[in-house]
């Protein structure tokens, strides 16, 4: 019984070393090639001799009572040959009979690895088969049952039931557009529109009836041409006995399939949670949130030719599938990136950040000029400000943040309630008040208001805290009061509610009016950062920016699918801030496939022509919307 150290390779110096703790560990004999040696003397020369080398765990003649000796063998020569044995059973007068190889991870005996020993079908390994895009594995698995369907084996007749299950899967993601995604294809590196497709195809091929499915905004940030292959899913769905309840914006796209409509108003936030209206949907009905005027965008940023727009240069650096080396972009105005589901949207976006951060810390920018641009006599100057990146993540530290905390004025209100009489009475400072360290909150909750308790199967619970009874603060702290509210108070106050009522302290009142100006009012200060939806966080993000007294500090802001999930008095809040921030010469990327997304833009970038690593990843438009 032998455990195999893999074939003598150029480092010879580590195979010595493997040969030398094995000779530490007791064994005695070693197999290089066809002939075995003595450890001792394989190891005494400079060289070893070649071929394949096998230590020899154990030697036994086969007579009864030797089964636990095998078997103790055999374990610990798969162990020291990381999941490969091999045994060999020979015959005194005649020599080997037969050799046997055993493996835990189905690696090669010759190499170690894995990829050349699994077994093949019709010619593709396992690892070959998960890497084919979706729309070759279905044909491969067409071809496999056709090859096997009339064999009588009872494995194969398995075999050929899991993959026509499997095929009807596959039909459920092709679909839906996913025919250029593998099954290896790594899940942080899909976009957030594949992602959508893949939580809802899982869901779509379990093929129940009798279900209630909750779908939260399925068709947010996706083209036209996706949102009508996602009404068919939803459509087969209900069509076969199951309801569907769908969370929208998008007043249209639920207009067109959908049986029953909920409107909820009239506002966010605090200011909503009401039943507006109920009914089923007849032909040309329309949601109030749908009835607003179209706003028309600024005409000198929005329309002209491309003499209008001053041009910069950027060089672009490899980001997933993007192929473009170089691209040109107007200062100064709002820039749209839109385009299929994986069409490379945001790694665009990823290329030109990744770009201009590289300049700024002085490091030289990866990708070279575009033909047409070397030709021109006049090339654009390179994009000189800041650059800030937001996404629809936790802002970083933020997971205990509130509104309050995030935005800055947190420290100025603690300063006005350690100011009052009583507060300096009492000698309390505004790092007393605080909400992150012990002090004057309460230490049951730690200044949360509640409890989280963890299970095992259910998501976590939050129970009001028993102590403060989710006021956040220790009875001295809630004994202090301004303008007739405590601190508690305070907290459960809106965005656009503290900015009337701080509106005589300036650097509580700008943040809180560009906040209330990002369509962010209805927020209250004490809410939890984690509790936002993605878009609230970038809005936030962008809020803070702007009444960080950097209007002046001229940059370019880059937002991903920031418009996802917008109401249109929300797309309307959205417009007025960048235009107000393209008034102070910013410019701003905004990635999403909004159906008003030309509305608001001065320039537009397509993305194509279509999705995944062939297709997509290249610019086949960009210029003024009108063109």
């Amino acid at each position: 019984i032998m455990a195999p150290l893999g074939k003598a390779r150029d480092d010879v110096t580590q195979l010595r070393k493997e040969l030398v703790e094995c000779q530490r560990s007791g064994f005695v004999r070693c197999r290089i090639g066809q002939d075995t040696f003595y450890l001792e003397d394989a190891l005494s020369g400079s060289n070893l001799p070649s071929g394949s080398v096998s230590v020899v765990i154990d030697r036994i003649i086969m007579k009864r009572a030797v089964g636990d000796r095998i078997a103790d063998s055999l374990r610990q020569a798969l162990e020291i040959g990381e999941g490969r044995a091999e045994v060999e059973i020979s015959d005194k007068s005649s020599g080997p009979v037969k050799e046997i190889f055993f493996s835990e991870v189905l690696r090669c005996f010759s190499c170690g690895s894995s990829k050349d020993f699994a077994r093949r079908l019709l010619g593709r390994s396992l690892e070959e088969v998960v890497s084919l895009p979706l729309k070759e594995l279905q044909e491969y698995l067409e071809n496999l049952v056709t090859t096997l369907d009339r064999s009588t084996r009872p494995e194969i007749i398995a075999a050929v039931r899991s993959a026509r299950e499997l095929q009807e899967h596959l039909d459920v993601f092709l679909d839906l557009g996913l025919e250029y995604l593998a099954l290896n294809s790594e899940y942080p590196n899909l976009s957030s529109g594949e992602k959508l497709k893949l939580r809802l195809g899982s869901v779509l091929c379990k093929e129940l009836s009798g279900v209630l499915y909750i779908l939260d905004e399925p068709m947010s940030g996706l083209p036209a041409k996706e949102k009508d292959l996602i009404r068919e899913e939803i459509i087969a769905l209900r069509d076969a006995g199951n309801t569907v309840v769908l969370v929208e914006h998008d007043v249209e796209s639920v207009k067109r399939f959908a049986d029953y409509q909920i409107e909820l108003g009239p506002g966010a936030g605090q200011f909503g949670g009401e039943l507006l209206r109920q009914g089923f949907l007849s032909k040309g009905s329309l949601g109030q949130t749908n009835q607003r005027p179209k706003r028309k965008r600024n005409a000198s940023k929005a329309s002209g030719s491309h003499e209008r727009f001053r041009l910069v240069g950027i060089p672009l650096v490899p980001v997933n599938n993007l192929k473009e080396k170089f691209i040109e972009l107007p200062v100064s105005t709002v820039i749209g990136i839109t385009g299929p589901t994986g069409s490379g949207k945001s790694s665009l976006a990823l290329s030109i950040l990744n770009s201009l951060k590289g300049a700024e810390s002085g490091r030289r920018p990866g990708g070279r000029r575009s033909l047409e641009t070397a030709r021109q006599k006049a090339p654009p100057k390179p994009f000189q400000g800041k650059v800030w990146f937001m996404d629809d993540l936790l802002p970083r530290g933020s997971y205990s943040s509130v509104i309050a905390t995030y935005t800055g004025i947190y420290r100025y209100i603690a300063g006005l309630f350690a100011s009052t009489p009583e507060g300096r009475a009492r000698g309390i400072t505004p790092g007393f008040l605080s909400l992150n360290k012990k002090g004057g909150r309460c230490e049951m909750c730690r200044g949360q208001g509640f409890k989280k308790v963890e299970s095992d199967f259910i998501p976590p619970l939050k129970l009001l805290c028993d102590s403060c009874l989710g006021r956040r603060f220790s009875n001295e702290v809630m004994s202090l009061t301004y303008r007739g509210l405590n601190l508690s108070d305070v907290l459960r106050l809106t965005v656009t509610q503290a900015a009337t009522f701080f509106r005589n302290i300036s650097a509580i009142r700008r943040r809180l009016e560009a906040v209330e100006r990002a369509g962010l009012g209805y927020l209250t200060l004490g809410q939890m950062i984690p509790s936002l939806s993605g878009g609230e966080r970038q809005r936030l993000k962008l809020a803070t920016v702007i009444a960080g007294d950097r209007r002046n500090e001229r940059g370019l802001f880059i937002l991903d699918n920031v418009t996802r999930g917008l109401g249109l008095e929300d797309w309307e809040n959205l417009r007025g801030l960048f235009e107000e921030l393209t008034d102070f010469g910013h410019s701003i990327i905004i990635t999403g496939n909004h159906g008003r997304l030309a509305d608001l833009c001065g320039w537009i970038i397509e993305m194509g022509p279509g999705s995944g690593p062939t297709e997509g990843g290249k610019i086949v438009f960009q210029g003024v919307p009108e063109h």
